[in-house]
């Protein structure tokens, strides 16, 4: 995925990243040019625009309703260097209680925790936005001989991103104290535990796709309707579901090839080019405004088109 290389960056450094000591530094360093004119006024400059309301803030302060919660500059930066702190300390505990080696040839389900706070997990995955249930049904559905292998999303500790509001030592806790559950270290792959794992579970993550296309079945616990056709992924949003689910790959059931390229063909020919987000989310997809637009403006004709069920706007 394209967008995830300067998000791993920021993951690798944030320990190491303390962005007061940093401005220390930097000033000490150009001491001699803080006297010089120019480079005066841009420092009174800087100071001024502390004051100025953040472009990047929509955060909810303490004793404010969030409409009217509007941080400046300085009080920005304050808390985003509160937050990474509290990413860094979540990220060290999560290194001390991961299990220290994964026997991949154990028999496992593989559960990737989706990053949040995020809509593929709320509103998209309904109460299984709760992540913890998820893994208390599957281990009480699996066989005992069976394991369940989590591993957390790099995102949850990316500086600038919210991770830290949705994790803490207590949950992370609570998963290792299912016998059947072993958290895994960061620096496991993904793909690599796709193959090695019977089979995948996620609330609406692609790691169902990614699975599928290495001939495995995946559990869906949301709403994926992008997957809700496709060959070898299941919904399942009930314990006797999750059951069935579980009998099917202990039976051996594997995706069909031949469906899943139909799938895949029914996809390409039905769909338009096109992002979803800002334009550093679509712009490393190298899908830019106009094209971004034109895209969005096919797809709503196309589904204005042909879904009976909705008015015809055009003619109203």
């Amino acid at each position: 995925k394209p967008y995830i290389i300067p998000n791993l960056n920021s993951f690798t450094s944030i320990e190491n990243t303390n962005y007061f000591q940093k401005i220390i530094f930097l000033i000490f360093t150009n001491i001699k040019r803080l006297f010089r004119y120019r480079s005066f006024l841009k420092l009174i400059n800087v100071i001024r625009e502390l004051k100025n309301p953040s472009p990047h803030s929509y955060q909810k302060q303490k004793l404010k309703v969030i409409s009217e919660s509007n941080m400046n500059n300085l009080e920005y930066n304050l808390a985003i260097n509160k937050a990474d702190n509290r990413k860094k300390q979540l990220l060290r505990y999560y290194k001390t209680i991961c299990s220290q080696e994964i026997n991949l040839n154990h028999p496992f389900v593989y559960f990737p925790l989706h990053y949040q706070p995020e809509e593929s997990s709320s509103p998209l995955g309904g109460y299984y936005a709760d992540q913890l249930l998820i893994i208390d049904i599957l281990s009480k559905s699996i066989p005992s001989d069976w394991k369940i292998f989590v591993k957390e999303h790099f995102s949850q500790f990316v500086h600038s991103f919210s991770g830290e509001v949705t994790r803490s030592e207590d949950y992370y806790n609570k998963i290792v104290s299912y016998k059947n559950v072993e958290l895994v270290p960061m620096n496991y792959h993904s793909f690599e535990l796709i193959d090695k794992c019977i089979c995948s579970a996620t609330i609406t993550g692609t790691v169902a796709f990614e699975t599928v296309c290495r001939g495995k079945l995946s559990i869906l616990f949301g709403h994926a309707n992008i997957y809700k056709e496709c060959e070898g992924m299941y919904y399942t949003p009930t314990k006797e579901l999750v059951a069935d689910f579980i009998k099917l790959v202990k039976d051996g059931n594997k995706p069909n090839i031949n469906k899943l390229k139909i799938w895949l063909q029914t996809m390409e020919e039905n769909t338009f080019r096109g992002g979803i987000g800002t334009e550093f989310n679509y712009g490393h997809s190298g899908i830019y405004k106009e094209e971004n637009a034109e895209g969005h403006k096919k797809a709503l004709l196309h589904l204005l088109k042909n879904d009976k069920s909705q008015p015809n706007y055009f003619n109203s």
